[in-house]
């Protein structure tokens, strides 16, 4: 009697498995590309540290290095009271 349980166990996890798998598949062709947009609000050492970690992991940041460098600029000079 075990034994036939543990059959039909498996057999009723491989046929949700595989509905699942088959949903999953259906979502992802039927569903709209998402675009995503983070927004960094941090310190100039947490930009640089962000921009270079999606430099090596293939990831492009929206802002141009002209408007990184502009923030650069504001943070030092609000840092030393000019």
């Amino acid at each position: 009697m075990k034994t036939w349980k543990m059959h039909w166990d498996r057999q009723l996890y491989k046929a949700l498995e595989h509905q699942y798998q088959m949903g999953l598949e259906a979502l992802n062709e039927n569903l709209p590309e998402i675009k995503v947009e983070l927004v960094f609000r941090y310190s100039n050492t947490c930009i640089r540290f962000i921009s270079l970690w999606c430099r090596n992991n293939g990831i492009q940041l929206k802002h141009a290095q002209k408007e990184l460098a502009r923030k650069k600029h504001v943070v030092v000079h609000k840092e030393k009271g000019i």
